[in-house]
C-alpha cells in the first residue's frame, strides 16, 4: 500500500511535489479534505507485485501463482549444461539470447519462441524446462536479482552470461518500454496513471520500490559476487562493446560456451542479430504475436532504436547533471566503467578494432586481424627497405610516386597503386618476400609506430614521414569516407548518414579514432624522433612540398642516397603534380578498382589537394572549437603547421 502523508484540502487539479514526493495542491478555505498518497516510483503501478522490497512485472505467473513461484525459481534443478542469461531490463536480453542460441546450435537461425518463454519469472510452468532432454542445452534468462536466481546454478558454478548497459540509455529505453506496454489481461496501457519523462527520470534509480531492485543495486550485487568468487563461471560483456566491436566478443563468448565457431559463422550470426534484422523478424521465422499484441501501438515494442547515446535526445542538461551525480554517488566504490556515446559516429561498427583504435575494413583485417598485425610487426625488413609512414589523407599516394621515381631514376608512374605495398592491406606477404634482394622495396602504412615492423624501427632502416595540417586532413577524410563504397556490398561505406558538422565535432576527440587519431599519431612519431627511437627518418610537410617542392625533393634524394639531377627532379615534380596524378590513365596505372570503389565512378583518392580548403568547410564556430582542440592537444609539441 502507498504511504499516506497527511490530510490536505483540494480544489484544483494541477499539483506540485514536495521533497518527500507528496502531491500538494494550493487550496482556499471551506473545501473537503482528502488524503494524498506518496509514491516512490510513480511509473510502477500498485498492482505490480512486490517482493523483498522491490517491484516485479505483473506476469500471470507472479500475480496468479504468487510468490511461491519465486521459491520454485530459487529451488530450480539446474543442470551443468544450462546457460543462464542475467540482465537488468533493457540491457539487450533478446539480443544476447539469440546470439547464445545461434552459437550453441552452430547455425544462424532464429529461435522459434520468444525469450520470454524461457524467462524464469514469466514462466507459469517450470516443468516445461524440466521436460527438455538431458542432452540438450537449456538457455534460460532472468532479470531477477542474484539472490533470487536458481541457487544450485550459482553455487555449482554453472555458466552465466551477464550483459551490462549504461544506465542512461537503460533509463530511456525502459521509459519508452513502459509507455508502450499493454496490460496482458485488460489490454490497456499498463501504467495506472500518465507519467512524463521528467517525472520518470527524477525517480529512476532513487529510493526503494524499484523494478527488480533498481539498476544500481542489481549491477553492484553482480560485481561484488564476481569479486568474492560467488560467481565462478560468468562471462560479462558490455552492450556498447558488443554493439561497437562484436567479432572479438563473439569469439570470446563462443570460447566461454565451449563451442568451436568459425569466423564465417560468427559473422553470419552477427549479421542475423543486427538490430535492423531482429526488429523486423517475420512471423514465419519467430512468433512475434506476443510482443506486437503487448504494444500500445500494435508494433513490436521490444525493439525501439538499439542505439548508444540516445539518452542525449531525452536528458536535459539539468537532468543529465543530476543523474550523473547519482551515478557517481551510487557507483563510487565500483570499478565498473560504461560507454555513454560513440565518439566517432562516422566509423561504422563493423570496422575492425585493435588496442582501442579503428582500422579500415580491408579483407585481410576482417578475416584475420590479429594474424595480420602479428605478421606486420614481425615482418623481415631489409636494410634497403624504405617505409612511408603517414596518417591517412596526408599525401601517401603522392609521396609513394615521388619515392618510386627518385629510386628508379626516371619519371615513370608505378604500375600498381600504393595499396599493393600497404602493409595492413596486403593479403600475401610472399609478394614482398619474393622481391629480389638487390631491389629496393618501398612499403607504406598508416599504422601507429608500435605496430609497424619492429625490425625496421630497431635497426634504423629508412623511414619517410609526411605530415599535413589537421584541418585539411579532416576535410579530405570526410570527403574520402563520403565518396567510398564498401568493398563487398558496393554500397556507400557509411552505416548511417553523417553530416560535416557531426564529423568535425568528433574528429580527433575521444577514443575509437581511425588509426588512433591524428593527434596521437603525429605526437608519437615526434616523441620517437626526439628520443632517438626513430634514428633514420626524413620528415617533410605536405604544405612545404606543395609550395616549394624542389628543396624538399633534393633533400629527399640525398636522404635516400640517390644522385638526382635538377632536370630529373623537375620532371618528377611535374609528373607528380596533383593535376596529372588525378588523371593518370589506365595504360599508366591500374586505377579501375579505385574508380569502382567510388560512388561517383571517379578516382576518389584525389579530390583537390589544396592547402586551406578547410576554409570552405569550417564555420567560424567550428574553426574556433577545432583550433582550441589543436592548442590543447599539441601544447607540449614543437610541431608547426601551415594552414593556408
Amino acid at each position: 500500500m502507498p504511504e499516506f502523508i497527511g490530510r490536505i484540502y483540494v480544489t484544483v487539479v494541477i499539483p506540485r511535489t514536495t521533497e518527500n514526493n507528496a502531491f500538494v495542491y494550493p487550496v482556499p478555505a471551506r473545501v473537503c479534505p482528502c488524503v494524498i498518497p506518496r509514491f516512490n516510483m510513480p511509473y510502477i503501478p500498485e498492482r505490480f507485485p512486490r517482493y523483498k522490497g522491490y517491484a516485479l512485472p505483473p506476469f500471470p505467473s507472479l500475480t496468479t501463482v504468487g510468490m511461491g513461484h519465486l521459491d520454485n525459481i530459487r529451488n530450480f534443478d539446474s543442470r551443468p549444461s544450462d546457460i543462464l542469461i542475467c540482465t537488468f531490463p533493457k540491457s539487450g536480453t533478446h539480443w544476447i539470447n539469440e546470439l547464445v542460441a545461434m552459437i550453441v546450435k552452430g547455425c544462424a537461425e532464429y529461435e522459434k519462441v520468444e525469450k520470454a518463454s524461457k524467462m524464469l519469472e514469466a514462466m507459469e510452468d517450470l516443468g516445461v524446462l524440466e521436460n527438455v532432454p538431458e542432452n540438450t542445452t537449456r538457455i534460460i534468462n532472468s532479470h531477477l536479482p542474484l539472490d533470487d536466481l536458481p541457487q544450485k546454478h550459482i553455487e555449482e558454478g554453472y555458466k552465466v552470461v551477464h550483459v551490462l548497459r549504461n544506465p542512461k540509455d537503460v533509463a530511456v529505453s525502459f521509459y519508452n518500454h513502459s509507455a508502450n506496454v499493454v496490460d496482458r489481461t485488460t489490454m490497456k496501457v499498463a501504467t495506472d496513471f500518465p507519467i512524463n519523462w521528467p517525472l520518470y527520470i527524477e525517480h529512476f534509480g532513487r529510493g526503494d520500490d524499484q523494478l527488480y531492485g533498481g539498476w544500481f543495486k542489481y549491477e553492484k550485487t553482480f560485481e561484488k559476487a564476481k569479486e568474492a568468487g560467488k560467481l565462478s563461471s560468468v562471462f560479462t560483456l558490455h552492450y556498447e562493446q558488443l554493439k561497437r566491436d562484436p567479432m572479438p566478443i563473439l569469439k570470446s563468448l563462443a570460447a566461454f560456451l565451449g563451442v568451436t565457431a568459425s569466423d564465417e559463422l560468427l559473422k553470419e550470426i552477427n549479421d542475423k542479430c543486427s538490430f535492423e534484422k531482429m526488429s523486423t523478424i517475420g512471423e514465419d521465422e519467430k512468433d512475434t504475436n506476443i510482443a506486437k499484441t503487448m504494444s500500445a501501438a500494435g508494433k513490436n515494442f521490444i525493439y525501439r532504436k538499439g542505439q548508444i547515446g540516445d539518452w542525449k535526445n531525452w536528458f536535459t542538461v539539468a537532468q543529465n547533471e543530476a543523474f550523473s551525480e547519482l551515478i557517481e554517488a551510487q557507483m563510487k566504490d565500483s570499478k565498473l566503467k560504461f560507454t555513454y556515446e560513440i565518439r566517432m559516429p562516422y566509423i561504422p561498427e563493423r570496422y575492425p578494432r585493435y588496442k582501442g583504435y579503428v582500422l579500415p575494413k580491408f579483407p585481410v583485417l576482417t578475416t584475420d586481424l590479429l594474424g595480420q598485425l602479428d605478421r606486420i610487426k614481425n615482418f623481415d625488413s631489409r636494410p634497403s627497405d624504405i617505409m612511408i609512414c603517414t596518417y591517412p589523407k596526408s599525401g601517401t599516394n603522392w609521396i609513394n610516386e615521388i619515392l618510386t621515381m627518385v629510386i628508379k631514376g626516371c619519371a615513370e608512374y608505378a604500375t600498381k597503386n600504393k595499396g599493393a605495398s600497404m602493409l595492413e592491406a596486403i593479403d600475401d606477404f610472399g609478394v614482398l618476400e619474393n622481391v629480389p634482394d638487390n631491389s629496393t622495396r618501398i612499403i607504406n602504412s598508416h599504422l601507429p609506430l608500435d605496430d609497424l615492423p619492429q625490425k625496421h624501427i630497431e635497426n634504423g632502416y629508412k623511414v619517410v614521414h609526411v605530415m599535413r595540417n589537421p584541418k585539411d586532413i579532416a576535410v579530405s577524410y570526410y570527403n574520402h569516407l563520403a565518396s567510398k563504397k564498401d568493398r563487398t556490398t558496393m554500397k556507400v561505406a557509411l552505416d548511417f548518414p553523417i553530416s560535416w558538422p557531426m564529423f568535425i565535432e568528433h574528429f580527433g576527440r575521444g577514443d575509437d579514432q581511425m588509426y588512433g587519431g591524428w593527434f596521437n599519431y603525429v605526437k608519437t612519431l615526434e616523441k620517437a624522433q626526439e628520443t632517438g627511437k626513430l634514428s633514420n627518418i626524413f620528415t617533410l610537410h605536405y604544405e612545404q612540398l606543395k609550395q616549394d617542392p624542389m628543396p624538399s625533393l633534393k633533400a629527399l634524394a640525398e636522404f635516400l642516397g640517390v644522385k638526382a639531377s635538377d632536370e630529373l627532379l623537375e620532371e618528377i615534380n611535374d609528373k607528380c603534380s596533383f593535376e596529372k596524378m588525378s588523371t593518370v590513365g589506365e595504360e599508366a596505372k591500374e586505377n579501375t578498382k579505385i574508380k569502382m570503389m567510388s560512388i561517383t565512378g571517379k578516382n576518389f583518392m584525389f579530390r583537390k589537394g589544396q592547402i586551406g580548403d578547410w576554409k570552405n568547410w569550417f564555420t567560424v564556430a567550428q574553426n574556433e572549437a577545432f583550433s582550441q582542440l589543436i592548442e590543447a592537444q599539441m601544447k607540449d609539441s614543437k610541431l608547426q603547421f601551415t594552414y593556408e
